[in-house]
């Protein structure tokens, strides 16, 4: 994924590059959709509950993953756009807490209507195609978290209770935990990005995203690894973010518009 993104990015740089020598491109309102693709990592998050990552101090730390967003909206004019926007992020967090026979991962979706500020670099000399801009977004979040631990024999092959997992056990007993479950709530996010005119219509649109998620109630369970028999645990993700650079393009369905004629009175 990260190699094709890296050859559009060049591809569309290349193609900017050759557009145009003159920077004679007008702003196009009206509706338009957005494609973004990139890389992004969650934030340092802790759970607890039936599964425990505070054992360390070091809670569950995301690695680099890919992710995209997709966008509809309206371009208003006078700097000011709003759109929906999808956002999608899937990310590991290797062991929790540096455990040995532990791991996890968390998902993010968002749907958010963000409101747009667009900036213009407009100067004496003519056009800009640069258009930086900022932004912040409402919405929801579905956060889908998948963890898992278990007790595991030691150096002397002795049964070496996993801290992470939770719960109480017989001494000849060993037990297992498991997460996957997903949660909704309120969620907001800010941007900041850069585009630049390709055409009258098309924009290459570069962005970082911060995305704040609510704290994420799961639901999982404590097995006993012998028998199969297991209970019930409730967990709680807190601290859940993410961190994302997108880039793709924008374009806009509309005309240029007309220039204005203003008459000049007789003398």
């Amino acid at each position: 994924m990260r190699s094709y993104l890296f050859g559009a990015v060049s591809a569309l740089s290349l193609l900017a590059a050759t557009s145009a020598s003159a920077n004679d491109f007008d702003d196009v309102d009206g509706w338009y959709l957005r494609a973004n693709g990139g890389v992004g990592i969650h934030t340092d998050a802790e759970i607890s509950g039936g599964i425990d990552s505070s054992l360390h101090g070091n809670g569950l730390q995301s690695q680099i993953d890919d992710g995209f967003t997709l966008g509809a909206g309206y371009d208003f004019g006078e700097n000011w756009r709003v759109e929906l926007d999808y956002d999608t992020l899937e990310t590991t967090f290797g062991s929790i807490s540096q455990t040995p026979s532990s791991k996890g991962s968390l998902n993010t979706e968002s749907l958010m209507v963000n409101a747009l500020y667009d900036f213009d670099l407009d100067g004496d000399n003519g056009d800009s195609n640069f258009e930086p801009y900022v932004g912040a977004g409402l919405g929801f979040v579905r956060g889908k978290g998948r963890f898992s631990s278990h007790d595991f024999p030691g150096v002397e092959n002795e049964l070496v209770r996993n801290p992470t997992c939770v719960g109480e056990r017989t001494i000849n007993q060993s037990s297992s935990c498991a997460i996957s479950d997903s949660d909704t709530g309120f969620g907001w996010q800010l941007l900041a990005g850069l585009g630049y005119k390709i055409s009258d219509n098309m924009t290459w649109d570069t962005h970082y995203t911060y995305l704040n998620a609510p704290d994420l109630d799961l639901e999982g369970h404590i097995a006993n690894s012998n028998t199969g028999a297991f209970n019930l645990v409730d967990s709680e993700l807190s601290d859940v973010g993410a961190h994302t650079l997108m880039t793709g393009v924008r374009y806009v369905f509309g005309e240029r518009s007309a220039p204005r004629v203003v008459e000049v009175p007789a003398p």
